[in-house]
């Protein structure tokens, strides 16, 4: 019980009914008595995965609970997770090695201490939408199941490292937009969104929210630049947005702040068109392409 006992009481009720926070803890318990680490941990995504997927969330809109909701059984859900697992692992061994992950527990924005300059070939990355969405709280239940966090200060240090997408990861302290004053469509959109938002007592600064975002993936940009190799390629996937009515290229705006700090071909290539049922404005999902020459 101890993932249980070490997440918010009001937080795991919301995600799981009582019946399932035994059955996942028990399944926990099991797992971890296995003594190979690989097979441990394998078993364990399986386990996170089904657990989501029993539990009350649904990610859209927001971050949503339905207690009601029917949902496929936890012990079926477990076993079929490791079952595609399996397979999957059996289709990919056919093709012999397959490479090797390292997983950098930090921000972008430190890349630089950890991969040396001018020696990576291809970069590609979906960074947050400016669209308020707080990803801690989406990803909640597995940072206490799999033991990333103990109490909310480590899911605040988590935040404090995110790019600032949402009103709620911006502090007294961040400081992001400063880098980003002279990038007037910025200020721009930020102008027209505290127009729409001055009257409104609700506590969420749109207008920062979108500086602190757009100064993040500026600064993101600036970090990678220098460690990417002559003639190699950065791709983000990225999602217009609006904001009370306020139209954001997103895709447009990081590609004007790609080519001040040096990239060439600076293109865009649609991938989807996302609609809202709030407004009737199409917003593209678009494949942003940067380039670093010679």
């Amino acid at each position: 019980n101890d993932f249980i006992s070490r997440m918010p009481k009001r937080e795991i009720n919301q995600w799981l009914s009582p019946t399932l926070q035994k059955e996942v803890s028990l399944l926990k318990d099991i797992i971890e008595e296995i003594d190979d680490e690989k097979i441990r941990n394998l078993l364990l995504l399986a386990m996170s995965k089904a657990c989501f997927d029993a539990s009350h969330v649904a990610l859209c809109p927001g971050t949503t609970f339905y207690p009601f909701r029917e949902k496929e059984e936890f012990w079926t859900l477990f076993t079929n997770k490791v079952i595609q697992q399996f397979n999957d692992l059996k289709q990919i061994q056919q093709f012999g090695e397959y490479g090797h992950s390292t997983v950098i527990e930090d921000t972008c924005l430190n890349a630089g201490k950890y991969i040396e300059d001018e020696s990576v070939s291809f970069i590609i990355t979906s960074p947050p939408y400016p669209n308020d969405l707080e990803y801690t709280r989406q990803t909640r239940l597995e940072l206490y199941l799999l033991d990333f966090v103990d109490n909310m200060k480590d899911v605040q240090r988590i935040k404090r490292k995110m790019v600032k997408s949402s009103t709620k990861l911006i502090y007294k302290d961040s400081d992001s937009e400063n880098h980003i004053k002279n990038f007037q469509e910025v200020m721009d959109i930020s102008d027209k969104i505290y127009e729409q938002t001055k009257d409104k007592n609700w506590g969420f600064d749109y207008p920062r929210m979108v500086r602190e975002y757009f100064g993040d993936m500026y600064l993101c940009l600036k970090e990678m630049l220098p460690l990417m190799k002559s003639n190699s390629h950065f791709l983000l996937v990225v999602g217009d947005q609006t904001i009370q009515g306020v139209f954001i290229p997103v895709g447009d705006i990081i590609i004007s702040m790609a080519k001040k700090l040096g990239y060439i071909n600076c293109r865009k290539e649609i991938f989807r068109v996302r609609r809202s049922t709030a407004h009737d404005i199409p917003l593209n999902e678009e494949i942003i392409i940067l380039d670093k020459g010679e």
